[in-house]
């Protein structure tokens, strides 16, 4: 098994007759490079081993907790950002920055789940802090409660898994700090327009001004869209029957009816949310 680098490649293995070091054994970084569970988490190493942030997760940081992307929630983030593992992994700073908003500050001692409750809020190496949702199902004989970080899962089996130096949590997606630009091409209105569901909210936006805004990639102040599915544009026609034809004599006709622009800049929000 192989993690990437800049400039080399670094070949992991047990030699013949090697006897395998247990979880409890191992050190953070030694758990998640452990070959043995590249089929689980293998994508969160090969990002750990390309951003040098292994060292953070070695014996000489103590009570560390960190919670590990398994790789299908990678390459879910790849399908979401239309995007590569080479082109993600070329962004160092999102990725490193990244990776240390799934680690807890080591102040707060390795975190283990059944301190995790509903509110609990943690700070990471990153600065910025995760939040935490538990809750158990109804009619559920499942003896360990359903744990959120962030939205996503920590998964049922694997959690709370000892290491010599802290304890390790898979989740079932990526953690994204919300003050960095994501890696990807894709601008709001590309994404828009690949909903079949959004597709009248597409339409209603062809030939605005804010459409052109919408299909630039770069710009200082990133938006929040709250986009309208097309089920709520047939309830909305249904009230508005004149909302598409955005002329003079329309609105003159119609002067409480809400113009085209005016509905749609109301689903507009300037920042990240």
């Amino acid at each position: 098994s192989t993690r990437p680098t800049k400039q080399q490649t670094t070949l992991r293995f047990f030699g013949d007759g090697a006897s395998r070091p247990s979880a409890e054994s191992q050190s953070v970084a030694e758990y998640v490079f452990d070959p043995r569970r590249d089929n689980d988490i293998g994508f969160t190493a090969d990002a750990l081993a390309l951003t040098g942030l292994r060292n953070t997760l070695g014996t000489d940081n103590q009570a560390l907790t960190m919670f590990v992307p398994v790789n299908n929630a990678w390459y879910t983030l790849l399908i979401l950002f239309s995007s590569t593992k080479a082109e993600l992994f070329d962004d160092d700073t999102w990725l490193k920055e990244t990776l240390k908003y799934h680690v807890v500050a080591a102040t707060e001692g390795a975190v283990r789940t059944q301190s995790m409750e509903f509110g609990t809020k943690l700070y990471t190496t990153s600065g910025a802090a995760l939040h935490f949702e538990k809750f158990y199902e109804r009619r559920s004989r499942r003896s360990s409660p359903a744990i959120r970080v962030n939205g996503c899962s920590i998964h049922p089996t694997h959690r709370d898994i000892e290491v010599q130096n802290g304890v390790v949590h898979y989740i079932d997606c990526v953690l994204l700090p919300k003050q960095l630009m994501l890696p990807t091409r894709r601008t709001l209105i590309s994404y828009i327009s690949s909903r079949a569901e959004l597709s009248m909210f597409y339409n209603a936006l062809r030939g605005t001004a804010l459409m052109e805004r919408l299909e630039q990639r770069d710009f200082e102040e990133p938006l929040t869209i709250f986009a309208p599915n097309n089920d709520a544009f047939i309830r909305f026609i249904s009230m508005y029957p004149a909302f598409y034809i955005d002329t003079f004599e329309e609105r003159w006709a119609n002067p409480d009816s809400p113009t085209l622009y005016e509905t749609l800049m109301y689903h507009v929000v300037l920042g990240r949310f």
